[in-house]
């Protein structure tokens, strides 16, 4: 393989690697939007004056049990998932990108011998 081939994949992994970033940041700012809205799952307060007997009680329980819960899961694990993912991707990424760097600066060097 030639230096321009190392090159052009080592600019290649480069630009994977900002997409990377790029991702991770616009992740980070839906988590924070989402978490914003976190209250919103407890809207509209209900009162006694406005909402009572079995099925509100029924409806509170479903909203704060598996509506919240179900909102926090997502907050909490899912959003950690996804950026476990696009950490190890980078990590990844930064690796190729060092075994490039590394076979540049050997076809480099042989080039320097000749």
């Amino acid at each position: 393989m030639t230096l321009a081939y190392y090159y052009s994949l080592l600019r290649k992994k480069e630009e994977e690697l900002q997409r990377v970033y790029h991702c991770e940041a616009k992740l980070l700012n839906s988590q924070a939007e989402f978490q914003a809205y976190q209250r919103f799952v407890m809207e509209p307060e209900l009162s006694s004056n406005t909402w009572n007997g079995k099925k509100a009680e029924k409806f509170q329980q479903i909203r704060n049990e598996e509506m919240l819960e179900s909102y926090q899961d997502m907050m909490e694990q899912q959003f950690s998932v996804v950026f476990d993912q696009l950490l190890a991707k980078a990590s990844d990424i930064k690796e190729e990108i060092n075994l490039i760097r590394q076979m540049i600066a050997q076809l480099e060097a042989q080039r320097a011998e000749q």
